[in-house]
């Protein structure tokens, strides 16, 4: 029996452009986007596979946007 396995879906024309770490905006809402996404991304997946692969991309996504790797 095959189940459904769900993950994040992110259209073709996503660019990855978030608020950018350097910006200026308060840092708790920095924090907060991240727990937004982090967040969104476990309540998606069903399957630990699929919960890694979103984070490491998100890590890459947010890296690209000047978001240090300890955060």
């Amino acid at each position: 029996m095959q189940s459904v396995i769900t993950k994040v879906y992110r259209k073709s024309t996503f660019t990855g452009l978030l608020t950018n770490f350097c910006s200026f905006t308060p840092f708790s809402y920095k924090l907060g986007l991240i727990r937004t996404l982090i967040d969104r991304i476990f309540k998606i997946n069903n399957t630990w596979r699929g919960f890694d692969h979103d984070v490491k991309k998100l890590t890459v996504t947010l890296n690209r946007n000047s978001y240090p790797t300890n955060l």
